[in-house]
């Protein structure tokens, strides 16, 4: 018979042994994946920075050309200038761009150092003209190269970035400006599409005003509607001092031109934002809106200059005229072109003696510009105008259908009433730019239809356009010191009472009341004044013939990034 051995002893040292050699094999496979996963999180850390560290090189040396810019032009205007003539600025686009000389051709680059040995390096691949589009002439796109580079890991990025400026009035940005510290005036049920700048206050009713005589009178509306333009999420509400105020107002009474006396319904500063919250829901349909402070170049417009500039300059006019009447689509000027200059002046002279050899004569010698004037009655007929028209006095427009394609430079006012207004073609444009006063009404007056313009209109001086029995369409934009826009929505009707010359045997009606329908029928009208701010405008403004020492630079665009690869 076989005996077997029953003692255990020894086994428990042997399944310990066992277990430790296990847990140590478990522990090292651990210790390994998580050293493994440490340098994967690092690798993965180094790229992000790297790539980070890339967009970050573009950024810097795009704001640095910026503020070199700004510097430029903030020093030319305390030196006295309007701003940097259009010559400096083509030098300064080309110095300030690449004032380091980091020509990616040459193996130069801006390093900007960062912690723990990480860096970027930036050159510049390309710098070429956006167009050969005059609105382009002052801009430059530039593809800028960034290498970021962390823990030994590197990430480059290109982006074509446009630096410069498009050369134009800064009035031209905004659907709606005030300038040289005026105020904007919103009465009733105005309609703008597009940023709106104040550089002054800005007043919001819910009543519309239009003028009988001398007396105002107030109809009831809705107030407000600012939506943003096709191109932009928000529209901007603009305020060049932050110690200016927004005030609304549910109802106005007595001259519309005066607020003494009347209480606002509410004041607000930009920097509150709940009574912003508050304003925006008391507009009509005005959600997406952005309230800003924001310096803005100042007004830098020379009418007069631009005038007297182009007298001499024979060869630049086409046709001139002293006190131009027109009455019918016959008149000469039907003739002319978008490119043709007229000159609307009379002359000042004084008597000289000029001498050749021992012969003297008497010679009258233009000393100066006088007052001329410009009308246009077409009595109720069509009337074509282009080309640009430099006019040394007021320009009256009345009982005309007006087809146009032109701009006028007017030293005086401008008055447009009981007209219709539209372009030649769909792509035409009326731009006006004046010293005194415009004011613009009974536009297809009563009409169900607006009359529809592309166009811009700046004063020097105040604006006023209605769109109470006016309806009026513009696709462009207004500027002036003082603005005031006052509108109805929707379709209006009129109510007259006799007015008695001689009782009983003749009387004239007098119009009393211009009504719309109740809040809820004009809320989901058509405003009869809007304002849509066209991107094409300063392309359209510069389609005109005008002098390179027109304007000065003034104000200098946002970078714009067009691509990134």
């Amino acid at each position: 018979m076989k005996t077997y051995l029953k003692s255990e002893k020894g086994y428990a040292l042997l399944l310990t042994v066992a277990v430790l050699i296990l847990f140590s094999i478990l522990g090292l496979s651990l210790l390994t994946l998580t050293a493994s996963g440490v340098k994967k999180n690092e690798n993965r850390q180094y790229q992000i920075q790297s790539r980070d560290l890339a967009d970050k090189g573009i950024t810097f040396i795009v704001e640095e050309t910026q503020q070199y810019f700004e510097a430029a032009l903030s020093n030319a205007i305390k030196s006295g200038q309007s701003g940097i003539t259009k010559d400096a600025f083509k030098s300064l686009l080309e110095t300030a761009i690449d004032k380091r000389n980091i020509k990616c051709n040459t193996n130069k680059f801006m390093e900007i150092q960062g912690n723990d040995g990480n860096m970027s390096k930036v050159c510049i691949e390309n710098i070429g003209m956006v167009s050969n589009n005059e609105k382009d002439a002052f801009k430059r796109i530039v593809t800028y190269r960034s290498t970021g580079i962390s823990g030994g890991k590197e990430f480059t990025v290109r982006q074509d970035i446009i630096l410069g400026t498009d050369a134009v009035p800064d009035q031209l940005r905004y659907a709606v400006s005030t300038n040289e510290g005026g105020n904007l005036y919103f009465h009733g049920g105005v309609e703008v599409q597009g940023d709106i700048k104040s550089d002054g206050n800005i007043y919001i009713n819910k009543n519309a005003h239009w003028v009988s005589g001398s007396s105002t009178k107030w109809e009831n509306s809705v107030a407000l509607k600012s939506i943003p333009d096709n191109k932009s999420i928000t529209s901007k509400f603009i305020l060049t001092n932050e110690n200016n105020n927004i005030y609304y107002y549910e109802r106005l009474s007595g001259d519309f031109k005066s607020y003494q006396g009347l209480t606002p319904t509410q004041t607000i500063k930009i920097s509150d934002s709940n009574k912003i919250a508050t304003l925006k829901s008391r507009l009509t349909d005005s959600n997406n809106i952005a309230f800003i402070t924001k310096d803005t170049a100042g007004d830098s417009v020379n009418i007069s200059k631009r005038i007297n500039d182009i007298y001499p300059l024979k060869s630049m006019i086409k046709k001139e005229y002293n006190n131009l009447n027109i009455t019918t689509n016959s008149h000469e000027t039907s003739k002319l072109v978008k490119t043709d200059n007229i000159l609307i002046t009379d002359y000042s002279y004084e008597t000289k003696k000029v001498c050749s050899g021992k012969k003297c004569t008497d010679t009258q010698v233009i000393t100066g510009l006088k007052n001329s004037s410009f009308t246009i009655n077409g009595n109720n007929k069509n009337i074509k105008l282009l080309g640009s028209y430099y006019v040394n006095g007021d320009v009256k427009i009345e009982n005309t259908n007006l087809e146009s394609d032109a701009i006028l430079y007017v030293d005086g006012t401008v008055s447009i009433k009981d007209s219709t207004l539209k372009g030649i073609s769909p792509e035409s444009t009326l731009i006006i730019f004046a010293t005194g006063n415009i004011e613009i009404s009974n536009i297809s007056e009563y009409d169900t239809t607006a009359s529809k313009i592309k166009g811009f209109f700046y004063t020097k001086e105040d604006m006023i356009m209605y769109g109470v029995g006016s309806n009026v369409q513009i696709t462009g934009g207004l500027s002036a010191k003082n603005l005031r826009l006052t509108a109805l929505r929707g379709n209006v009707t009129t109510l007259y009472r006799k007015k008695w010359i001689i009782w009983p045997f003749y009387y004239e009606l007098e119009l009393t009341n211009i009504t719309a329908g109740n809040a809820n029928t004009q809320t989901a009208s058509p405003s009869r004044l809007k304002i849509i701010y066209d991107e094409n405008l300063i392309a359209q403004y510069t389609s005109f013939e005008r002098g390179l020492e027109e304007e000065f630079i003034t104000s200098i665009n946002e970078p714009q990034i067009m691509e990134r690869y």
